[in-house]
């Protein structure tokens, strides 16, 4: 009998190699028609012990059978007959080859570090992929969240889906959270912890002050050329269209603007014209340069003859927080109110009793193209 797949393995076994090996492994139960010759008896008879008869024969006298009978000086005797020891036929134990058992797909896990920055009425959300379940993610369910009220939840779709996206008909000026849920063939998992909440903000030719503002000194003493500026970051991304500062009487000379980076790349600069006497002056890029939510960066302008606005302690203690804008609060690895000494414009890096020079952008997200 050839054993069907299960009595003791799989049937149809085979092994690699060069050289001869037990041979255990299967392949879709395959007949590789290897046959046997078997003989339930030895091919020859073993030989006679020597000088008798034959294995198993009856042995004989020397006298002959009467017509009567065997002699009765002579019985009949027999040889024992001892049977051949033959090569056990037992097959030996296989290997079992039954394939193990799959374990179904299950639902997604949760999504994490869900990161949300605002635009207007709007923001970008992205997210790390969860593991599938063993079933592949076909898209994401991202929801806003108005402190614990939800809100109308955002589909993303895709082979894959894209981790991230922009939900917009959100509510400027209210702060936002967001939860993301994977889908699979399986079904939907669990929703992610919520992000950091974010808060939506649309503008056009925000600033950090006022046009009302006023500084209480509005002329220093100091009649060096100075490049004097301020380090801020805005809430949502956007573009700086131009720079402005307050300026006193005493203030004169060509002004230069600049936007730099917080390491000291140069972004943009802007030479002022038609100047007033006092108060405050604007003026704007020939391109307007975009800038990244949360990312600091410095506006300056260079004072030739010095004189410029300044009042000390301005942000010791606190921020400028007018949303989306905010001038930092000066640490010990990150003063603000910054200035520089030179003739030509320079990055400033310098602070001194974080003074406000009254230095300020003008910041758009509603740009037209």
């Amino acid at each position: 009998h050839a054993l069907r797949d299960g009595d003791g393995g799989g049937n149809g076994v085979y092994t690699y190699g060069s050289t001869s090996g037990f041979p255990t492994s299967t392949h879709e139960s395959t007949n590789y028609w290897v046959d046997v010759t078997f003989s339930s008896q030895p091919a020859t008879a073993p030989a006679a012990p020597s000088g008798g008869a034959p294995t198993g024969q009856r042995a004989l006298t020397d006298d002959v059978e009467s017509a009567g009978g065997t002699s009765p000086s002579a019985p009949l005797t027999t040889t024992p007959t001892t049977s051949p020891t033959v090569a056990s036929t037992t097959s030996p134990k296989v290997a079992s080859t039954t394939s193990p058992t799959v374990a179904p797909p299950t639902a997604p896990g949760a999504p994490t570090a869900v990161i949300a920055t605002a635009g207007d009425a709007s923001a970008v959300v992205s997210w790390t992929a969860p593991p599938n379940g063993g079933s592949p993610i076909t898209g994401y369910t991202v929801t806003p969240y108005v402190g614990t009220t939800a809100q109308v939840p955002w589909t993303v779709t895709g082979n894959p889906p894209a981790t991230s996206t922009t939900v917009t008909g959100l509510t400027n000026g209210t702060a936002h959270t967001f939860r993301v849920a994977a889908t699979t063939a399986v079904g939907t998992g669990p929703a992610s912890l919520p992000s950091s909440a974010v808060t939506p903000f649309g503008c056009t030719d925000c600033t950090l002050w006022p046009a009302t503002a006023v500084p209480r000194t509005v002329s220093s003493t100091d009649t060096a050329s100075t490049e004097v500026g301020v380090r801020f970051t805005s809430d949502v991304s956007g573009f700086v269209t131009g720079i402005r500062f307050y300026k006193g009487a005493a203030n004169t000379g060509t002004h230069v603007g600049s936007l730099w980076t917080a390491t000291g790349d140069k972004l943009a600069s802007v030479t002022f014209q038609d100047e007033t006497a006092s108060g405050w002056q604007q003026a704007s890029f020939s391109t307007p340069v975009p800038v990244t939510a949360g990312t600091v960066y410095v506006a300056s302008y260079l004072a030739p003859a010095g004189r410029y606005a300044a009042d000390a302690n301005a942000f010791s203690s606190r921020a400028i927080d007018t949303p989306p804008l905010h001038a930092t609060q000066s640490s010990p690895v990150a003063g603000n109110g910054v200035f520089s000494r030179g003739a030509t414009s320079t990055f400033p890096t310098s602070t001194s009793k974080d003074t406000n020079y009254w230095v300020d952008v003008v910041f758009t997200n509603r740009l037209q193209p």
